[in-house]
């Protein structure tokens, strides 16, 4: 609840955006520690992780550039795509500002695929898992309805049945080829804000239910 809280706070204080911030994240510089894109002075560095079943997130693995976007591989003989398999894999993505996430482009994409969006709610530069099973669309790009604003996000993949864990061809599993975001630029007034009070109130509580719901099942 004291997170939750604080996200609403900050949710008062959201700022107006920009204009769209696109990025192209396919490229052939294969493995590394990090990447950085910069594009309508936005930039965004983008570094490898992973999280554990309970949402506790871990720096490890290299990150992969490619032709169809950003990979994990988080272990040695992993595949370089974000999957689940064996271990939860996840793409860092610290902005050097405050954006309001818009949508973000998956390939390899297979119909049962979904990924777990991780969002900075303290905020204090860590990670929570907000969501474990959102929805990739067919046409592989996620438009985000909630207001998320902040600097630290994450996409990752997570499977819940152990029993399938090195089962590839059962686990999520995809590369992020691009993202939209929207610069911040100045503070919304209290009263402006109060019906994005209402929005993270009610997104943050359906996001907690459908996590209970799945892990309970």
């Amino acid at each position: 609840m004291k997170k939750i809280l604080v996200a609403c706070a900050f949710l008062l204080c959201t700022s107006m955006a920009a204009q769209a911030a696109t990025f192209d994240f396919s490229g052939n510089g294969g493995l590394a520690s990090s990447y950085s894109f910069t594009n309508d002075g936005v930039t965004v560095t983008t570094t490898p992780g992973v999280f554990s079943d309970a949402g506790t997130v871990y720096s490890q693995g290299r990150i992969g550039q490619y032709s169809t976007g950003l990979g994990i591989s988080s272990y040695r003989g992993d595949s370089h795509q974000v999957d689940g398999n064996y271990r939860n894999d996840f793409v860092n993505f610290s902005f050097d500002q405050n954006v309001t996430i818009k949508s973000v482009s998956f390939s390899y994409v297979d119909r049962d695929d979904e990924f777990t969006f991780l969002f900075d709610l303290g905020p204090n530069g860590v990670l929570d898992a907000i969501n474990y099973s959102v929805d990739i669309p067919s046409n592989g790009t996620y438009i985000f309805q909630g207001i998320w604003t902040g600097s630290l996000f994450g996409i990752g993949a997570f499977d819940d049945d152990t029993s399938r864990r090195w089962q590839r061809s059962n686990m999520d599993d995809f590369k992020i080829s691009g993202m939209v975001v929207d610069p911040v630029i100045s503070t919304v007034p209290l009263p402006a804000a109060l019906p994005l009070y209402g929005a993270g109130i009610a997104i943050l509580g359906f996001f907690g239910w459908r996590r209970k719901k799945r892990l309970a099942s």
